[in-house]
């Protein structure tokens, strides 16, 4: 059996008046159809997107949302040097605090938990953040959103409560 398309009517306003939209929905094809009428005017306009713009213009507008501007290209940028020099100092930490035995001091316990809590913090936070920040959406998901949020939280404080104990026994 067939159904008959969806059909949504909308009212919008503008300077001219008010233009009825009819969108409907075609199943088999899964099209999109719009169709504009101002009443004021006596036009119709036939539409193949919501924004009832040409093709490429709409193909413009999606470009110019998906791929980075030169200056989100900068912020990738930093944060990739970001990212790289904290995690190669924070191995390098680990790695001279375990294999020097004379540098195992509880100080340098400390420094190495920091250390620890900081990688958490670069692998955790930083990447999202430049997923966010860039794109301007969220794209993983409502259960990715708390369990991200979560880890952001508790590695920041992680960090800063293993500062904190440094600061006050040493």
């Amino acid at each position: 059996m067939i159904m008959p398309p969806e059909i949504s009517i909308r009212f919008e306003g503008n300077k001219t008046g008010v233009e009825y939209i009819v969108v409907t929905e075609d199943e088999n094809t899964s099209s999109l159809t719009s169709t504009t009428t101002s009443p004021w005017d006596n036009q119709t306009t036939e539409c193949t997107n919501l924004y009832c713009i040409s093709d490429p213009e709409y193909l413009d507008l999606i470009h110019e949302f998906i791929f980075p501007t030169p200056f989100e290209w900068t912020l990738i940028g930093l944060y990739l040097v970001v990212f790289i020099v904290g995690m190669v100092g924070n191995f390098l930490v680990c790695f001279v605090v375990c294999v020097d035995h004379k540098m195992r001091t509880v100080t340098n316990l400390f420094i190495v938990n920091l250390s620890v809590a900081d990688f958490l913090v670069l692998l955790v936070c930083l990447p999202t953040t430049v997923l966010v920040d860039v794109t301007e959406t969220w794209y993983m998901g409502r259960i990715m959103c708390k369990i991200v949020q979560y880890l952001q939280v508790n590695a920041f404080l992680f960090a800063f409560r293993l500062l904190a104990w440094i600061s006050i026994f040493y």
